[in-house]
């Protein structure tokens, strides 16, 4: 009782699962009477090793015996495992020869002892399996406490699924605060090729990529431009700049988010550029501004073959949505200050013509009069020099008001 206890504490107070799950091996070999404890993970469509644990006293050097590395992609291999989990009880082999033919590897893990397996199950959810065997000393498999290692293989499911709980629990979190860095950065006064590279930056450390970047092609032109790059090689960027890619051929292939870790082999990603340079995975997510696409967010892996999760994409996805907010509001305000400069030039336009052209067109008339009745010569060119001077004013604003065209 005193073990079980102990066993139950690990599970509620642990926080890391394999150390917990390797305590709850040992610890069930004395309770149950078996040889070896093993934990196996349905993880990925295929069954692996997670922990494996002997009695105290008892080891074993043969590597072979080991589960290390051992994977099942077919629990139908290993019968005994197949009905383990279609039933949801125990079941208990004898021989194992006969049981694990069609899986020598696991034969040999196994040693021929006799063993038990017991489904670790979560609800309707197939966690894995609670293998117990005496492979060292042969016993036969009945002598085991399975009614003890039944409750046991509860309390190990229950540690799997927390540790998956926290899991995703930690994801999300982390993930929250990616967005919340993202959307500070987008509120801040900083020029928008600077807003756009932090969330490039942001968006490559978030998923753990070499290089990322962002292309947007403007209103009208044809093709991408590189608007911020993260730790992209310079050669890249020349290449770029040199070759500049066309928006035409990009965005039907980026309707969605794509992404393959195997870029030089994958049809879909048969684009010249890409076969430049030596890239291993890659990931595309359009940038979508008021149900338009306007670019792309790239984040690239140069050697590793990397999987992407969905979570993963969806956390790119809502940072690629956060800079396309960026970059459209940073578009529509230089439209505004456009609108906002051609009005004010109107207004001066309008003072200019309707207040000093015709005040200046006033003046000039004074000024013939006061020739026509000026007596001395000294006094008519001082007044034929300011009448020249009012025409020339009069020709620098008609100038400022419609200026020429070349």
């Amino acid at each position: 009782m005193a073990r079980l206890l102990r066993m139950a504490s690990i599970v509620t107070q642990t926080h890391r699962l394999k150390p917990a799950l390797r305590s709850l091996a040992r610890e069930t070999t004395a309770v149950c009477r078996a040889d070896r404890c093993s934990v196996l993970l349905w993880r990925d469509d295929a069954l692996v090793s997670l922990v494996s644990a002997y009695a105290p006293g008892l080891t074993s050097r043969d590597l072979r015996r080991s589960f290390k590395s051992l994977r099942l992609g077919r629990l139908e291999d290993v019968p005994a495992f197949a009905r383990a989990r279609r039933d949801r009880k125990p079941v208990i082999v004898s021989d194992v020869t006969r049981d694990v033919a069609v899986a020598p590897e696991w034969c040999t893990a196994l040693a021929g002892g006799p063993f038990a397996a017991l489904p670790l199950h979560q609800g309707h959810r197939f966690l894995g399996l609670l293998v117990l065997d005496n492979s060292m000393t042969a016993r036969p498999a009945s002598a085991m406490r399975l009614d003890v290692a039944a409750v046991i293989a509860a309390q190990v499911a229950l540690a799997i699924d927390h540790a998956r709980l926290t899991g995703e629990l930690r994801s999300f979190i982390q993930e929250a605060e990616t967005l919340l860095s993202v959307g500070s950065t987008a509120a801040t006064s900083l020029e928008i090729s600077e807003v756009v590279r932090r969330m490039t930056r942001e968006a490559s450390r978030a998923i753990g990529a070499d290089s990322a970047g962002i292309y947007v092609a403007h209103e009208g032109s044809r093709f991408l431009e590189p608007l911020a790059a993260y730790h992209l090689p310079k050669e890249f960027l020349a290449d770029l700049r040199g070759e500049p890619l066309v928006w035409s051929e990009f965005e039907p292939f980026l309707a969605q988010s794509r992404w393959t870790d195997d870029v030089p082999h994958d049809p879909a990603f048969a684009h010249p550029i890409l076969k430049k340079f030596p890239m291993q995975s890659l990931l595309l997510v359009p940038l979508e501004a008021r149900n338009r696409r306007i670019g792309f967010l790239v984040c690239a892996w140069w050697t590793q073959r990397r999987t992407i999760k969905p979570d993963e994409v969806r956390l790119m996805e809502a940072i690629a949505g956060q800079a396309a907010l960026a970059i459209e509001a940073a578009r529509l305000a230089a439209d505004a200050e456009q609108v906002a400069v051609g009005r004010e030039r109107t207004r001066m336009d309008t003072i200019l013509h309707d207040t000093l052209s015709s005040t200046l067109f006033a003046l000039a008339l004074k000024l013939d009069g006061c020739l026509h009745r000026a007596e001395s010569e000294e006094s008519r060119t001082m007044l034929e020099g300011v009448k020249q001077h009012a025409k020339t004013m009069m020709a620098q604003i008609r100038g400022l008001v419609t200026p020429r065209t070349a």
